[in-house]
């Protein structure tokens, strides 16, 4: 009988001994699930600020895409009023040589007549 009690309380102690390390083992499971759902939350906040950094840089890619366009066409519009330009002076250039021209014709005329 002596030896069933002493049996008995070594495996009461053997019991509770592996429910300790249970608990231990427990702990420390739930202290990585832990440190691992922190860095997964972590990880997606960095992922998520990416993200917009990316749609930020996409935008302003977008502005800058529009503002070059835009560029090009004021300076075809600049070129073709500087072409214009020129056809006007060089016609307002002839008009101004034909007046003194046939001013001069006048005067001769007016001289020799």
């Amino acid at each position: 009988m002596e030896v069933a009690v002493k049996r008995q309380g070594e495996l009461q102690r053997r019991l509770k001994d592996e429910q300790l390390r249970r608990q231990e083992i427990e702990g420390r499971l739930k202290s990585v699930q832990n440190t691992q759902t922190q860095r997964q939350k972590e990880v997606e906040e960095q992922l998520e600020n990416e993200r917009r950094k990316r749609q930020e840089v996409e935008v302003e890619i977008e502005s800058l895409q529009v503002a070059a366009q835009r560029q090009g066409e004021l300076e075809r519009r600049l070129k073709d009023e500087q072409l214009r330009r020129q056809e006007v002076e060089g016609r307002l250039k002839s008009v101004q040589n034909t007046q003194t021209q046939r001013q001069k014709e006048v005067e001769r005329q007016g001289r020799g007549g």
